[in-house]
């Protein structure tokens, strides 16, 4: 996080105070990164806290002022820089509770309800709270992050010393492999619909739209292309036998199915219908080999299993995706904002791209001749199929750690001579690949 994204995030929180006092606080902690200086902007930020810890305090009873007694009577100076490690020594600490909170944020989100948003950071979230599924994936990213820069500053705070060697490295991603593997999101409840497939009891649809009904599949054949925009929803992909390709959903007039040229396209009804929270099954065939998949939601929680897919696109700003089973595509590709991507089994004849914003990026197993994988503050850990020695490699992180195999940096990592490309970007957090052989 910078100095710019700090002061709008605070002032994104204080907006509901009087402009004037709005205006007074953020101009207070503008002099103060400026009287730290530019070299120390990272150092400022890991002293205050996240911009959520300072609202709090600011929106607390009597915060406002006892925040502007201290700012005339002690105006806030920053502290003298200290003989702290690098930002990811900490990480040996704090890795798995970031990836623990994480995963409880998830498992809250996807209950699609507000009420169960994120118990552990509650209290980030009160006076900024928005329905349904996208205020569920603010809280549970807020929480996240908020938790994480308190644990950072304490653990900064410990004194630990520096190095990087093979047991300071194994020691910090095996405390964060040991969450992953023990806790990752929990499956949806589907109300039942991943069971409600009806073999051969309904019509085919012709080329045209429809308004799906509640708990009413609806059939079509020769589907080739499957588009999903919809603004916030849980969507499941499920395989099964038959020969329709079905989609069903939980609420009713909210959502247009639409059939033109081999391609399904799911949409919301009007804009008032995309502020509610649809959930989706969408049966596919054993079999079937798509031209392409492309999801363009706005937030959401989103479950496969086996797909065979030519070209799969998914554009996602809040959410998470997992894959359960094994997905081949010729080229796949993810851009999302903040949440958490579990790949399953990807392989892909052309291209694999994976970017998350902030939040956790956990590849199960990946194949193909170009891997990239970007994540600007979180967590990276991958399989790759074959040796260390089939790929070349270019990897960077601002404040973190990077394992590539039997490779370890705070900086950056560039090697190999293997016919396959493997690029890794994280801003602040860590990155392990691993190798299958």
């Amino acid at each position: 996080m910078s100095k710019q994204e700090f002061l709008y995030r605070l002032e994104t929180l204080l907006m509901d105070l009087p402009k004037d006092e709005r205006d007074d606080a953020l101009d207070y902690y503008e002099q103060y990164f400026e009287a730290a200086g530019p070299e120390r902007e990272q150092e400022v930020i890991r002293e205050l806290g996240s911009p959520e810890k300072v609202s709090r305090m600011i929106h607390s009873e009597g915060g406002q002022e006892e925040f502007w007694k201290k700012s005339f009577e002690q105006p806030m100076t920053p502290t003298q820089k200290k003989n702290h490690a690098p930002l990811w020594i900490a990480l040996g600490v704090i890795g798995a509770v970031f990836v623990l909170l994480l995963v409880i944020g998830i498992v809250n989100f996807t209950s699609l309800r507000i009420e169960t948003v994120v118990r552990y950071s509650q209290e980030n979230t009160e006076g900024h709270e928005q329905g349904g599924l996208t205020g569920a994936i603010s809280g549970f990213v807020g929480g996240i992050m908020d938790g994480v820069m308190d644990e950072v500053e304490n653990s900064l705070e410990d004194g630990l010393s520096q190095g990087l060697d093979g047991i300071t490295s194994d020691k910090l991603f095996q405390e964060i492999e040991q969450e992953l593997e023990s806790a990752s999101v929990v499956e949806e409840t589907w109300d039942g619909m991943q069971d409600d497939y009806a073999q051969g009891q309904i019509a085919t649809q012709q080329e045209g739209s429809i308004t799906l009904k509640a708990y009413t599949p609806v059939a079509w054949k020769g589907v080739q292309r499957i588009r999903v925009n919809l603004s916030a929803a849980a969507v499941l992909f499920c395989q099964v036998s038959g020969e329709t390709l079905q989609v069903e959903t939980s609420e009713n007039d909210r959502i247009q199915a639409t059939f033109d040229n081999e391609t399904i396209t799911l949409e919301n009804l009007s804009e008032a219908d995309r502020t509610e929270d649809d959930k989706v099954v969408i049966f596919l065939p054993e079999g079937l080999e798509l031209d392409s998949l492309e999801i363009s939601s706005e937030s959401g929680y989103f479950e496969t299993g086996n797909l065979q897919v030519e070209e799969m696109n998914v554009q996602l700003p809040d959410g998470a995706w997992k894959n359960s089973g094994t997905i081949h595509a010729g080229i796949i590709s993810f851009d999302m904002g903040d949440g958490y991507l579990e790949t399953g089994d990807m392989t892909a004849s052309k291209s694999v791209t994976l970017a998350l914003r902030d939040g956790v990026i956990n590849a199960e197993r990946l194949e193909s001749p170009e891997i990239s994988m970007e994540c600007r503050d979180g967590v990276i850990r991958g399989t790759l199929a074959g040796t260390q020695e089939d790929y070349r490699w270019k990897a960077s992180v601002g404040d973190g750690m990077l394992q590539i195999g039997d490779q370890n940096s705070w900086e950056s990592l560039e090697g190999g001579q293997g016919e396959k490309e493997l690029k890794i970007s994280v801003n602040d957090g860590a990155a392990r690949i691993s190798f299958e052989e």
